[in-house]
């Protein structure tokens, strides 16, 4: 019975000490572990507010101007002739430049939807008879190669389309406008 009891006096006391961890506390220690060693390994980041950057001195936020001198290089005047001469690149550049691509490519489209319409005229009267073949053939061969060719013409006004949009996009030109 005595031991019993000293038993159940030692589990008592025992017992509150061998709580179980919650989760949060777990993650609390695993993020200072981490935390202590990055701090060990690197140092604590720095974090720049306005405040920081209010408190840095003029000179350290603009830039340096140079003196210009006062000999003028040959190639000076050629740069500054250059830069006159090129148009901006603007909003209403790349659109004036665009802008007749797509029209041309719609006008093609059009032409192209027309032979592709008369085309479908000519088949549909066409049977498989040797006598239709000579009466329709020529015009069907005629209506193939034109619709062909349209093809070929719309393919070359697509990939010119793409080379401009590929020079505005490394020029820096936004994508609204170039359409």
């Amino acid at each position: 019975m005595t031991r019993t009891l000293m038993l159940a006096c030692l589990v008592s006391l025992v017992v509150p000490s061998l709580h179980a961890q919650s989760l949060a506390d777990a993650a609390k220690k695993a993020e200072e572990k981490r935390g202590a060693a990055a701090k060990a390994k690197t140092g604590e980041p720095k974090v720049y507010t306005k405040k920081d950057v209010e408190a840095l001195p003029p000179e350290v936020l603009t830039p340096q101007t140079t003196t210009p001198s006062t000999e003028k290089s040959a190639t000076a005047p050629e740069v500054a002739e250059s830069n006159e001469s090129r148009p901006a690149r603007d909003e209403a550049y790349w659109k004036a430049r665009m802008a007749p691509l797509r029209r041309r490519h719609d006008e093609d489209l059009r032409a192209a939807a027309r032979v592709k319409a008369d085309l479908r005229n000519v088949e549909s009267y066409m049977r498989p008879t040797q006598w239709n073949f000579t009466v329709y053939g020529p015009e069907w061969l005629r209506l193939t190669k034109e619709l062909s060719s349209w093809e070929a013409i719309l393919r070359t006004d697509e990939q010119a389309i793409a080379a401009l949009e590929e020079e505005g996009r490394v020029a820096g030109a936004l994508p609204g406008w170039l359409r």
